[in-house]
């Protein structure tokens, strides 16, 4: 995730940015024990979310609709729960792209499940990382959804073509064996 929002920042650099256009990249407002804090807060209430949609909605949405076809479902739900909070805080624009990126976290999100024995605790993890990288960033220079839900997308794109999407765990090009 903080590879991720790098990569947007860059894209949000090259595009000129009105308010980025010539600016360093920002130094974090926060400090390293208010980083600390955002990780037990955000890895408690990631536990509380990925129990229920990843332990509980992954498995019987991924036996139904297949591995990226769950993760879209269940990301749309997850987008959907969270629209009210991003229109309340920002313009609609900025909650499409955050719903876009929300979608594409899913999926990122059941590939990591799918990929460490059905961890819920990777996809905790994740979740977590997603947060603390957003509070680090939300200074309103450096997080821009609009800029980071394409590189999201553009993740989901490599793991779709590199991993079946039935399963998001069997890696394409791996040796057959007879």
């Amino acid at each position: 995730m903080p590879a991720v929002t790098l990569v947007s920042y860059w894209l949000m650099l090259l595009a000129g940015q009105p308010l980025l256009a010539g600016q360093p990249l920002p130094e974090p407002r926060i400090s390293w024990s208010a980083v600390l804090i955002y990780c037990v807060i955000y890895f408690i209430a990631g536990v509380a979310e990925e129990v229920g949609w990843t332990g509980y909605a992954t498995g019987p949405m991924q036996q139904r609709w297949g591995a990226l076809g769950g993760g879209v479902i269940i990301g749309i739900v997850w987008a959907a729960w969270h629209l009210v909070p991003y229109l309340q805080l920002h313009e609609p624009a900025w909650a499409f792209w955050q719903c876009v990126f929300t979608v594409a976290a899913r999926v990122i999100i059941v590939w990591l499940h799918n990929n460490t024995g059905r961890s819920v605790f990777a996809a905790v993890l994740f979740h977590t990382t997603m947060n603390v990288t957003y509070s680090m960033s939300a200074d309103g220079l450096s997080y821009d959804p609009a800029f980071t839900a394409p590189v999201m997308l553009a993740a989901v794109a490599l793991i779709v073509a590199l991993w079946d999407p039935k399963t998001l765990a069997r890696y394409r090009f791996s040796a057959r064996r007879s």
